[in-house]
Parts: structure tokens; C-alpha cells; sequence
């Protein structure tokens, strides 16, 4: 029973630390030899001289996006299903500005992907599953195979590979919550 107290909190500890990651506010990205600076908090993009403001709708795979620029001109593009279209207003010129398609690409890097819910589900289940065969390989082997027999008992080898696995489907299972 202190083995399984032990493993539940290395596993509450492991995700507290997980869950303590900072989302980050700004980002710097190169595109077409002009580096870009994106504040999320102020909806803006910088470049060495310009600011242009946005509004963003949406996540990485499907989106809306307004780019308004110094001069009051806007840049508009929208992407649903791997497919985009962009479109701008009367007064917009590239000649003075950086283009509106370069400004999205830019956008596109900051972007946050959408959340993996099976992967995380999946994950969880492994971790799960290998917490089990860490505190309890006696339990989990008779699950699966002392039930078949009478007065049956594992093995040393059996216990050992049943907590060598339940270590490697941990492992496993925290690889899936972050792919």
C-alpha cells in the first residue's frame, strides 16, 4: 500500500510540474528576411518599423484573421479545411507595407495547435495502467492468467517483467500527453 501512495504522488507531482508551463505572450519570427515580433496580449505585430494590429479567431487548423495596418487599410483571411482565402480593402498596398499574406504566415508560427484529446485521454489510460502493474503486478497477473489455474502463483520473473512493463507503459503514456 505505500508503494501505491508513493507512485501517486510522483504521478500528482509530475503533473503539477507539467501544468506550470507559462504560455508565452510574445514571439519573434523570421519570415522573408524581416523579423517579426507578435504580442498576443496587445494583437499586434511588430516589424522594424510598422505596427499593424489583428484580430484572430479560431486555432491553427481553422481560422479568421483581420490585419489592420498604420494607414487604416486591412488584410483579411480565412482557412477551414486545409483551404484559405485572403481579400483586403481599397486602400491596402503592399508597396509601403509588408504584404498581407507574409503577416499571416507569421501569425500561422505563433499559433497554438489544437489540443490532442485522445492523446491525452490515451495517456492518461497508460499511466493508469502502468501505476497498476508498478504496485500491483500480483493483482494484474492473476487478471490475466491465474485465474486459470488452481492455488497458481507468479513467478519472480513474472512480478519483475510485470513492473518493467508497468514502468515502460509510464513512459509510454507521458510521451502521448505531449504529442
Amino acid at each position: 500500500m505505500k508503494r501505491f501512495w508513493i507512485a501517486a504522488l510522483a504521478l500528482f507531482l509530475a503533473f503539477a510540474l507539467f501544468g506550470c508551463a507559462k504560455q508565452e505572450s510574445i514571439y519573434t519570427v523570421s519570415k522573408n528576411g524581416t523579423m517579426y515580433r507578435v504580442d498576443t496580449e496587445k494583437k499586434a505585430i511588430y516589424d522594424t518599423l510598422y505596427t499593424y494590429r489583428y484580430e484572430l479567431s479560431g486555432d491553427s487548423s481553422s481560422f479568421n484573421i483581420t490585419i489592420t495596418y498604420p494607414n487604416g487599410s486591412t488584410y483579411w483571411y480565412s482557412q477551414s479545411d486545409g483551404r484559405g482565402q485572403g481579400s483586403w480593402s481599397d486602400d491596402y498596398s503592399e508597396a509601403v507595407y509588408a504584404p498581407g499574406d507574409t503577416l499571416v504566415a507569421v501569425m500561422q508560427e505563433t499559433m497554438s495547435k489544437p489540443a490532442n484529446v485522445g492523446g491525452i485521454f490515451g495517456g492518461l489510460l497508460l499511466i493508469a495502467v502502468g501505476i497498476l502493474n508498478l504496485v500491483a503486478p500480483q493483482a494484474l497477473w492473476y487478471l490475466g492468467y491465474g485465474w486459470r489455474f488452481k492455488n497458481a502463483e507468479p513467478s519472480e520473473a513474472a512480478i519483475s517483467f510485470g513492473r518493467i512493463s508497468g514502468a515502460i507503459v509510464i513512459v509510454i503514456g507521458i510521451v502521448f500527453l505531449f504529442v
